[in-house]
């Protein structure tokens, strides 16, 4: 059941495997790491809900069998394939996976995750209706658990919401635990940003990184309220806090780089991500004495934008390179004194 690959080689048996056969359009892919428990249960829902015909490709990070064995009990399900890769990095075993999937449509949610029966068919339906849309998000429910304790990241949509171009991507944020796309419209733009995302340099963000590279392409996206995910990833309050530090870490460095690349029209998502959802927070939660006070967001957005800065970016793809460069110490002052300047104004 093992299939190793390294480092985007190509594998001509699990190409042959996700050959698009007329009845299946679709590939669900789901990338695990060290969640044996978790992921049965996704696995499980999608081969016994589904009613569209797809293929399901796992791809296995972890640094052990115990995720392959939990799934032991679809071994001989001809719709699964599972492959297990050495490298980390959550957009990396995307990537590899796009190299053998053949499917027209892509589809992708985490392996903490357990779906509705219709989730597929909703994203497939937005394809259908709207072939200039490229890239799709859908429901993130929280499943049961004690709020007292700690929370489960969500998304939720009253309503769907369609961004034809890139001045509208800051009212679309859907998160890549329920996402579907175009596979020759992901491996036009380059594939995922390897430098984005679990276990890559800059920790976070890779959905909303790939989002926007998409608009900036000349792609459409739209978020279906009629697809519904459930998620069950718990986390207590101390992980929260870490989780909120790298979620606007990599926000800060993925908005930054099309900016450095002189796409100026990515500047309103800039912004809004900047005062709306990590400065405004932050001096609220201040002056009316709630905590947590959020801060935490604000020093990580800033040191993910001056990272980002550092780093080269291939202009045509808007992907990370991995050398980094020296940030020059004007720009470094410059920007702690932007940051400062927008505090002072939201607290007068």
């Amino acid at each position: 059941m093992k299939t190793q690959l390294n480092s985007f080689s190509p594998d001509e048996q699990l190409a042959e495997r996700h050959c698009s056969p007329t009845a299946v359009t679709v590939t669900v892919l789901i990338c695990t790491c060290n969640r044996p428990q978790d992921l049965p249960i996704a696995v499980g829902s999608v081969l016994r809900r589904s009613q569209t015909p797809l293929h399901l490709l796992v791809v296995d990070q972890s640094d052990n069998e115990a995720s392959e064995e939990s799934i032991a009990e679809w071994r001989h399900d001809s719709r699964l394939t599972y492959l297990h890769l050495a490298v980390t990095g959550k957009c990396h075993a995307i990537n590899t996976a796009l190299k053998s999937i053949k499917t027209e449509f892509v589809a992708i949610i985490d392996d903490d995750c357990d779906v509705a029966e219709d989730w597929l068919d909703a994203h497939l339906e937005v394809f259908r209706k709207y072939p200039q849309v490229a890239l799709t998000y859908g429901n993130v429910i929280a499943a049961p658990h004690d709020s007292t304790e700690g929370f489960i990241p969500t998304y939720t949509l009253e309503k769907d919401i369609h961004c034809p171009t890139i001045w509208q991507k800051w009212r679309a944020n859907g998160i890549g635990a329920n996402t579907a796309f175009r596979r020759e419209a992901a491996l036009a733009i380059g594939g995922f940003d390897e430098e984005i995302g679990p276990g890559a340099r800059f920790r976070a963000c890779m959905d909303g990184d790939f989002t926007v590279r998409m608009l900036l392409a000349g792609y459409e996206v739209y978020e279906t309220a009629q697809s519904r995910v459930v998620h069950l990833g718990f986390r207590d309050w101390k992980q929260g806090s870490q989780l909120i530090g790298n979620a606007y870490y990599g926000i800060g460095a993925s908005y930054i780089k099309p900016l450095c690349c002189g796409r100026m029209s990515v500047l309103p998502t800039f912004f809004y991500e900047l005062i709306c959802k990590t400065l405004l927070p932050s001096v609220i939660a201040t002056i009316t004495f709630q905590k947590p006070t959020h801060w935490r967001r604000v020093l990580s957005f800033a040191q993910g934008t001056f990272d980002g800065i550092r780093t080269p970016v291939d202009r045509k793809t808007l992907r990370y390179g991995r050398p980094v460069r020296k940030l020059p110490g004007n720009m470094t002052l410059l920007l702690w004194m932007f940051c400062c300047s927008n505090v002072s104004l939201l607290s007068l």
